[in-house]
């Protein structure tokens, strides 16, 4: 694993540089393109097409070569990207409260695992996508954010909230900076209040329409 890490170091360093070369040489090629060769082509006689032509060809080449050196640098990111996990559990497939938890059996049957080591890589893995998600959470919005989102929603379900009022009310305190059960509430009663007024609007449009 060191021997990949310092192998994906020392080769992301070369593609960086490639990649600042093809970007300059193909920034330059259309400047020169657009600025020089082409008004210049002209009044240079014979030597203005070729000039035109092996500009245009520094320019596709460079643009090539750009493509190659960013598809290269995202190969290179996705082969690095691995992750290991070592939990030492004390798994079990029978016995135990197998005989008498029906949501353990149920649990055991729906992932169709034949024995302890199976499962116990199954578990494994789902704590390893749990870090992962931590690391991107930290590397985007924060943990934070997720997690007072999720307290949110739980809150505005113990507020009352159910279907689609549960997000609103938690988008409502989150806004509000009240992430409370007082706060839950009083966002429910005002959503009630203006789900109120629409359905008051919508039985005068139908009296009027009648």
């Amino acid at each position: 694993m060191s021997l990949l890490i310092d192998l994906f170091g020392y080769l992301s360093i070369i593609l960086h540089g490639l990649t600042i070369l093809a970007q300059s040489s193909a920034l330059g090629g259309v400047i020169f393109l657009a600025l020089l060769a082409r008004p210049l082509a002209g009044s240079l006689g014979i030597v203005g097409p070729l000039l035109l032509r092996d500009t245009r060809r520094i320019v596709l080449w460079s643009a090539s070569g750009l493509i190659l050196c960013e598809g290269a640098t995202i190969a290179l990111q996705v082969a690095v990207l691995v992750g290991t996990i070592e939990l030492p559990m004390a798994l079990g497939t029978v016995g135990g409260t197998l005989r008498v938890h029906p949501a353990a059996r149920l649990s055991l049957r729906l992932l169709a695992v034949t024995d302890a080591q199976e499962l116990a890589g199954i578990v494994a893995a789902v704590g390893l996508a749990s870090n992962l998600a931590a690391v991107r959470a930290l590397a985007t919005d924060g943990i934070q954010r997720g997690h007072m989102g999720l307290h949110a929603r739980s809150v505005a379900l113990a507020a009352g909230a159910t279907g689609p009022r549960v997000e609103r009310v938690a988008a409502m305190i989150v806004e509000a900076r009240d992430i409370t059960l007082e706060g839950a509430r009083k966002a429910l009663n005002v959503l009630a209040a203006e789900e109120g007024d629409a359905a008051s609007d919508l039985s005068d449009l139908r009296d009027v329409g009648e």
